[in-house]
């Protein structure tokens, strides 16, 4: 090959200096390197990266696959669950008279729910019974002039079913309507650890669990959580506990919701 001579550029600042080198033998004049850059620009000593597609789309796939699938970690056991069957259910009553400190017992819980075995008599469905929540709606003053349209729950707040129990004089839940047209509501649940949140079960219990006040016309939700009534082998028992009222004009085998003082069922199956 050729000799091999080498020539330089020098271009005025800012512009990079390049160097310029000739092949002899071949003629080829060709850009070599760049062998400075300003002294003033650090952003342009930075070079663009250049990303292929393909490169983009995986790492984007590898965000995707890292944020939408995340390791489930479940408990170190199995948990333990409910070998009993049950069930939970909300009531809806209305009023059909104003009420004063209704008292709602541990009877009128076991037997909100029950088959009719004669045309007057029935048997609970469920052998064990708690309250989850209750929910009451006032009517407005509009619809009640001679009444305060108050509405009360008022909990028992014993921790045991002794009637001596000490420091539980009840805890009241109340509302009044604030305007002629405003409805007064209240949304409660049973005190923790009290009578009144525990599981019911026994037949002749005259435990009172809650009071209740309210105008005509006042709508009530119970949400009552109930264990069926089975036997040890996880058959219907034939030790069926009968209601504690008295039917009239039932039809046998029928399954009733039972009215509750003076709370009728929004259900046409209600007697």
């Amino acid at each position: 090959m050729g000799g091999l001579s080498f020539s330089t550029t020098a271009v005025p600042r800012p512009t990079t200096t390049i160097s310029w080198f000739t092949l002899a033998s071949e003629g080829d004049r060709s850009l070599c390197i760049s062998l400075a850059a300003p002294r003033n620009s650090r952003k342009n000593q930075r070079r663009p990266q250049v990303r292929s597609a393909a490169s983009m789309a995986s790492n984007a796939f590898a965000r995707f696959a890292r944020s939408a699938a995340p390791i489930l970690r479940g408990p170190a056991r199995p948990p333990t669950l409910r070998q009993c069957t049950g069930f939970e259910r909300t009531f809806r009553y209305m009023a059909n008279q104003a009420v004063d400190n209704f008292s709602f017992g541990v009877d009128d819980l076991l037997d909100s729910i029950f088959i009719a075995t004669t045309n007057t008599a029935g048997v609970r469905l469920c052998n064990a019974a708690r309250i989850k929540r209750v929910s009451v709606w006032g009517p407005a003053l509009a619809a009640q002039p001679d009444q305060s349209g108050e509405i009360a729950i008022c909990w028992n707040d014993q921790t045991s079913s002794t009637a001596d129990d000490m420091g539980a004089p009840g805890i009241p839940i109340t509302d009044v309507p604030m305007a002629v047209t405003d409805i007064p509501h209240i949304h409660t649940r049973p005190p923790p650890g009290s009578v009144a949140a525990m599981w019911q079960s026994s037949p002749t219990s005259t435990v009172n669990l809650f009071g209740i006040t309210c105008p005509a016309a006042t709508v009530v939700d119970l949400t009552i959580e109930y264990i069926v009534l089975t036997g040890p082998g996880g058959g219907i028992s034939t030790g069926f506990v009968p209601i504690v009222r008295t039917l009239a004009g039932a039809t046998i085998g029928q399954l009733y919701n039972s009215i509750i003082g003076n709370f009728v069922p929004f259900d046409t199956a209600a007697i």
